[in-house]
């Protein structure tokens, strides 16, 4: 069954927020970044961390401020040796070329928000967590916002049937 012209009205209401924010983000991570490539190489760092810091939240029975209990963890993983990744990872799973992920890289790290552990794997600094904080802080606000106008116009129920697009 296909969907007329009226019944999709709901859907371009919520397209058309989702292109704008996009456009927002986009501009974001440009003016904090300067490029996208920036953007996804800082990212694909953070995301292997990020995992270490969840499992060790998950583990800690106490209760800390998180800003805090963030940075003192990045600061530890310059000890460790199995956190972080090479820069051939990055540019394998970034797609983007090894001389641009070196360029890149050398760049973060005279910004002192990335750095390389004992084992040479990349890692972010503490500066990492204030480096994504109006990012950070956008994802959260967009997301919630997106979401709140998905449910509003009920489509889910709406456009149940993916074969309806």
């Amino acid at each position: 069954m296909t969907l007329t012209t009226k019944e999709t009205i709901p859907y371009l209401k919520w397209v058309t927020e989702v292109v704008e924010e996009r456009i927002i983000e986009d501009n974001i991570i440009r003016k904090e970044f300067g490029s996208k490539d920036e953007f996804i190489i800082f990212s694909i760092i953070m995301v292997r961390v990020l995992r270490f810091l969840r499992t060790q939240i998950e583990n800690d029975d106490k209760e800390y401020n998180l800003g805090f209990y963030i940075k003192k963890f990045y600061e530890q993983q310059k000890f460790e040796k199995h956190t972080g990744v090479t820069m051939r990872g990055i540019a394998r799973e970034s797609g983007i070329p090894r001389t641009t992920v070196s360029r890149i890289i050398d760049k973060l790290i005279a910004q002192k928000i990335i750095r390389k552990n004992i084992n040479q794997h990349i890692i972010p600094t503490a500066k990492a967590r204030d480096k994504l904080n109006v990012y950070r802080r956008y994802l959260f606000t967009s997301n919630k916002r997106l979401y709140d106008i998905f449910e509003m116009l009920d489509l889910k129920k709406l456009y149940s049937d993916e074969e309806r697009f």
